[in-house]
């Protein structure tokens, strides 16, 4: 007895939700889908289509709860309406499999078979109770000729025999699912067309050359960080040595920064990150942060394949697609001091961060004079428009004085916050 309440208990829930959870993973696959195989797109899409045609067949006979459905598709299977159901989704799950994003496929399909393991299961389960104690013993005799879901050859030879009636096409709705088999099919078409036409433009990859001028190895630069005018901290930037990365030489480029002691106290900052910068196409190959600001830590370490044109963070398995020529936040700071700048101009590129891809924007503001603690210098201001994690956790509007030489070394760098500005001051320069 309480087996059998518990059972109706599932059953009520499962047909409550049903319509509910096919939206969920509806959402689920469009979020998560990367189909990258031809061959499964074609044919789980055909699959798909021969699923929708049953469901079109079914769909002309069905009288639902006025009389017993056993012509047409209902003469080899009992629930043809839920077989070609499970076709559909099938189909478009093998459609948009790829081995590249196993861990997404693997979602899709654990969600999908869940749909049906148990939820149509239970769903199957009670349209046969009901059947049942409609149509009696009819029913009864039919269910044994005929199989519930899996279809039989023989078609079941009963005494009502009627044919495909439009009407009852249209009555049952069945065009909806058309409609949703083509927007689903055109959208994972289309996102299998953009994702060849990228890996077609990164396989066309090839390093290109830049020449770099202003930073060179041994440069290190010491700051004094200021919360206005009261001392808070210490920063450095430097280029110790050439690295060999993946077998690319790379500048490898450390930020420091840490809080004195008096603010330690208060909000202990300790913050190392670490940068591989092509030396000859200058852009990132890795990128490696530990943050500690007051109670908020953070460690990650990237890769960027720029020839295979992904990055991958230690400790994930999923592959992130970028741009050619992708850099990190730290070697996006570098890579600014080796362009020309002209006033009033606007420079664009791609920076990857947090698992996320933008083009980060500078703009030249303007050219002024600028004291600093290590001496005065004529500079270039110019205005990053970032989101990152970096010296300190940045949340405000960045301002950065480079200076108007071939060299753009940053001597001062400004961070807008609600209470007054963070000021970054150059101190000493060596090599």
């Amino acid at each position: 007895m309480d087996s059998q309440r518990i059972i109706n208990s599932i059953e009520k829930y499962t047909i409550h939700w049903r319509v509910s959870f096919g939206y969920l993973f509806a959402l689920v696959y469009v979020l998560l889908v990367r189909p990258t195989s031809l061959f499964l797109l074609v044919v789980g899409i055909e699959i798909a289509f021969f699923g929708l045609l049953i469901r079109f067949w079914a769909a002309g006979y069905l009288r639902k709860s006025e009389e017993l459905c056993i012509s047409g598709p209902y003469a080899y299977v009992r629930h043809p309406l839920y077989l070609g159901s499970f076709l559909l989704g099938f189909g478009f799950c093998l459609a948009g499999s790829s081995f590249k994003y196993w861990a997404r496929s693997s979602i899709i399909w654990l969600i999908f078979l869940f749909s049906f393991g148990i939820i149509y299961f239970f769903q199957i389960l009670a349209e046969e109770k009901k059947l049942e104690k409609i149509f009696g013993e009819d029913y009864l005799q039919y269910s044994r000729a005929v199989p519930l879901f899996f279809p039989c050859l023989t078609k079941f030879d009963g005494q009502k025999v009627s044919f495909f009636d439009f009407k009852l096409f249209r009555k049952n709705k069945e065009y909806l699912a058309l409609i949703g088999f083509l927007l689903v099919g055109i959208f994972i078409s289309v996102r299998y067309a953009f994702g060849e036409l990228y890996r077609e433009s990164q396989s066309n990859f090839t390093w290109r050359k830049l020449e770099n001028r202003s930073f060179q190895v041994g440069e290190k630069l010491l700051f004094i960080v200021k919360w206005g005018v009261i001392p808070g901290g210490w920063a450095t930037l430097e280029v110790p040595q050439e690295v060999t990365v993946n077998g690319r030489q790379a500048y490898r480029i450390i930020s420091r920064a840490w809080t004195n002691s008096f603010f330690d106290i208060f909000y202990k900052v300790r913050d190392h990150n670490e940068s591989w910068m092509d030396t000859e196409s200058l852009c990132s190959l890795g990128y490696e942060k530990h943050l500690r600001e007051g109670n908020y830590s953070k460690d990650e370490k990237v890769i960027y394949d720029q020839e295979g044109g992904f990055a991958l963070v230690e400790g994930k398995n999923e592959r992130i697609l970028i741009n050619s020529y992708t850099h990190d936040v730290l070697s996006g700071l570098y890579f600014i001091r080796t362009q020309n700048f002209t006033l009033g101009k606007t420079y664009f590129f791609d920076v990857n961060n947090n698992g996320k891809n933008w083009q980060l924007e500078v703009k030249i503001l303007n050219r002024e004079e600028v004291s600093v603690p290590v001496g005065k210098f004529d500079c270039w201001l110019i205005e990053p428009f970032l989101r990152h994690e970096g010296i300190f956790q940045h949340k405000g509007r960045i301002l950065i004085w480079l200076t108007a030489d071939e060299k753009k070394i940053p001597v001062l760098m400004r961070t807008k916050i609600p209470l007054g500005s963070i000021d970054t001051e150059l101190t000493e320069i060596k090599n």
